[in-house]
C-alpha cells in the first residue's frame, strides 16, 4: 500500500476510506494500537495510507470529526472510528473483526451521503 499523492484532509470521505480499507486483509487489523508488529487499527491504516505514518493524525482529522458527528447524531453516543474498531458497544457494529465493524459503519455513512 502506497502513500496517496498530495493528500488533502477534506478529500477523505466515508467512501474513500472504504475504498482504501477494503483491499487490506482482515488479519492486518488490530485493536487499541495505531501500529503494532506491522498491523494497524483502521485509523492507523488510513493515516499510513494517506500521510505515510500510522501516528500522523492530521490527514484524517476532518474525517475523524465527521465520524464522531455521524455517530452522535444517529445513535446519541460519543464514539468514533477507533471506538467502533476496538469494541462492539456502538449500536449494531458487533461483527467479530474490527475491519468488518468499520466497513459496516462506513457503509452506513455512505448510505446517508457522507
Amino acid at each position: 500500500m502506497g502513500q496517496v499523492e498530495n493528500p488533502q484532509i477534506e478529500e477523505l470521505t466515508a467512501s474513500k476510506a472504504k475504498e482504501l480499507l477494503l483491499p487490506i486483509p482482515k488479519e492486518e487489523f488490530i485493536l487499541y494500537y495505531y501500529e503494532r508488529g506491522g498491523k494497524h487499527c483502521s485509523l492507523g491504516h488510513l493515516n499510513k495510507l494517506i500521510g505515510g505514518d500510522a501516528y500522523l493524525l492530521a490527514p484524517t482529522s476532518a474525517f475523524i470529526g465527521s465520524v464522531y458527528d455521524f455517530i452522535k447524531r444517529k445513535y446519541g453516543e460519543v464514539a468514533g472510528l477507533t471506538t467502533v474498531n476496538d469494541t462492539i458497544h456502538v449500536n449494531n457494529y458487533t461483527e467479530d473483526n474490527p475491519k468488518d465493524r468499520v466497513i459496516h459503519l462506513l457503509n452506513d455513512m455512505i448510505a446517508e451521503g457522507l
